[in-house]
């Protein structure tokens, strides 16, 4: 369900204490990724105060069907992140160009 990774997208946008996401092997692609970001991005002045404040320490994805449309989206909305400690995308179908995009964000 989509709409699902919606709902926790938008979730995320709100949270703020110290927080780990554990999103691995439930069989997630590029659709429920974008609709995540979708959900953080929903409300545009509170996506601003997530991106400056969020306190998101650890995001895994492994084991899933994301593709490069799904890691350029999370490149995306975890680009102005300054807490992300651990990210793992392990085991996906991430090619040359959603590597790239995260690879650039990380290195921002």
């Amino acid at each position: 369900l989509p709409f699902d990774y919606f709902v926790l997208g938008y979730a995320m946008a709100h949270i703020t204490s110290h927080w780990e996401i554990d999103l691995r092997n439930i069989k997630i692609g590029d659709e429920e990724i974008e609709m995540l970001v979708a959900g953080v991005n929903f409300k545009r002045d509170n996506f601003i105060q997530f991106k400056k404040n969020a306190t998101l320490q650890k995001l895994n994805v492994s084991d899933n069907s994301i593709g490069d449309g799904g890691a350029t989206a999370l490149a995306e909305v975890l680009k102005e992140n300054r807490t992300l400690q651990k990210l793992n995308v392990s085991d996906n179908s991430i090619g040359d160009g959603g590597a790239t995009a995260l690879a650039k964000m990380l290195k921002e």
